[in-house]
């Protein structure tokens, strides 16, 4: 199966402090593949880069470096005109669904504006497609005269989606989507975007800091951490076994309901990592960034960047499992691997 979008290598950076000062790069040469009609999960803390990665995706933000390609087209420098054509094919969810609608206009004239713009559909075509886009996402379509501010939270979320799809996009960037919705509501928008994507074969970019989410609705999971990829690889693979530490600590994150379970999870990981970026060092220049909060940094974290390394079927950003690092632990973690896989 051939990539819908290829992202090779994007750098991002943004100048803080004035143009004498080195650029923040909040993004470090990060490369993934979505599949036609695949849902891939872009997940880390906040700061990790991942809605700069959607950004860069959409047309929002520029890249450095490294190149974004789209179903074999190149669309990394794409004018603002070239951009309006391509967002027939991309379009997106975001967190606040009320920013994303005009709160003086109706839903029902917010869904038809991509009609008549982008699809070049006549008033009378588009009002019946925005009905039909209204219940498609579970809304009765005699709604589309009201003002966003008379919906909840999770019906403007479905609205939202709504006027994303009304352009029948081949990807659609969800950036945290349904982080700001309560636990049902989030439950809801969820079920609705997998049934949506197995009518339409939508490709969906699922950027969000929850890893269980993401891990229940992505095929595939890309784990971020300062804006480099620490792992990558099949959900169930990510979840189950993972490799990287910051994986590890992400996972060790996720709150149990027995107290007594959630209490023992705690206590360990904050034996085993710093919980916050706040309380650690800054992040070597050459090395590691996940080094200052890792409990198996060696001296080669501090001086060399891992490389990305096939390990188990993933890849993995980290000298635990590069034979030829340096790292004093690498040939146990190695042969932990080979014992887990011949057990």
């Amino acid at each position: 199966m051939s990539a819908l979008l290829r992202v090779e290598g994007l750098v991002v950076e943004f100048r803080v402090g004035g143009w004498r000062s080195p650029p923040l790069r909040a993004v470090d040469d990060v490369s993934f593949e979505i599949g036609p009609g695949e849902t891939v999960g872009l997940v880390g803390e906040s700061g990790s880069g991942k809605s700069t990665i959607g950004r860069a995706v959409l047309g929002l933000q520029r890249a450095a470096a490294g190149r974004i390609i789209f179903d074999g087209d190149d669309i990394t420098d794409r004018t603002a005109s070239q951009r309006r054509e391509l967002a027939k094919a991309i379009s997106a969810v975001f967190q606040d669904p009320y920013s994303s609608l005009n709160p003086a206009i109706s839903v029902g004239r917010s869904i038809l504006e991509p009609l008549l713009v982008q699809r070049k559909l006549d008033d009378a075509a588009g009002q019946l497609k925005a009905g039909e886009l209204l219940e498609a996402v579970r809304l009765p379509k005699d709604v589309s005269k009201r003002l966003p501010h008379s919906f909840s939270g999770g019906q403007r979320q479905r609205i939202a989606i709504a006027r994303s799809l009304s352009t029948e996009p081949r990807l659609l960037v969800c950036d945290e989507a349904v982080s700001a919705l309560d636990v049902i509501t989030r439950a809801q928008v969820l079920n609705l975007l997998e049934d949506l994507q197995s009518r339409t074969n939508v490709a969906l970019l699922f950027i969000a800091h929850d890893i269980p989410i993401v891990g229940h609705h992505a095929r595939r999971i890309v784990v971020l951490y300062r804006g480099r990829i620490m792992e990558q690889g099949l959900t169930e693979d990510v979840i189950n076994r993972p490799l990287h530490p910051y994986t590890r600590a992400l996972l060790a994150a996720v709150p149990l309901l027995d107290p007594e379970q959630q209490s023992a999870r705690r206590e360990s990981r904050a034996a085993s990592v710093s919980v916050s970026t706040a309380n650690a060092a800054p992040p070597p220049a050459e090395g590691c960034v996940f080094a200052p909060r890792c409990p198996y940094a060696a001296d080669v974290c501090q001086t060399k960047r891992p490389l990305d390394l096939s390990v188990s079927g993933r890849t993995v950003q980290c000298h635990l499992f590069d034979p030829d690092s340096g790292h004093p632990q690498a040939d146990a973690e190695l042969s932990a691997l080979d014992r887990a896989a011949s057990s």
